[in-house]
């Protein structure tokens, strides 16, 4: 999180990571775990999580697919 900044930015900051859900991705990678990772085990920090959800970020921009975008209505109607 930006640093330094006037608490209206904060806010604003914190805000938008909830309404894009990248709160909630930063949370999942703070405690996933599964044979491949174990984010427990490498003590991630604040900084380290916040690279690490843009990278997959960045990934899923680069390899979007077709039939996941058109599937995504169907498994989150509400959204």
């Amino acid at each position: 999180m930006p640093k330094n900044r006037p608490t209206s930015y904060l806010e604003g900051y914190q805000q938008a990571l909830e309404d894009f859900a990248i709160a909630n991705l930063l949370t999942q990678l703070q405690t996933y775990s599964n044979a491949d990772f174990d984010a427990a085990w490498m003590n991630l920090t604040q900084t380290e999580l916040e690279s690490l959800a843009a990278m997959l970020i960045r990934d899923l921009t680069a390899n979007l697919d077709g039939k996941l975008i058109a599937g995504l209505p169907k498994r989150h109607p509400s959204r």
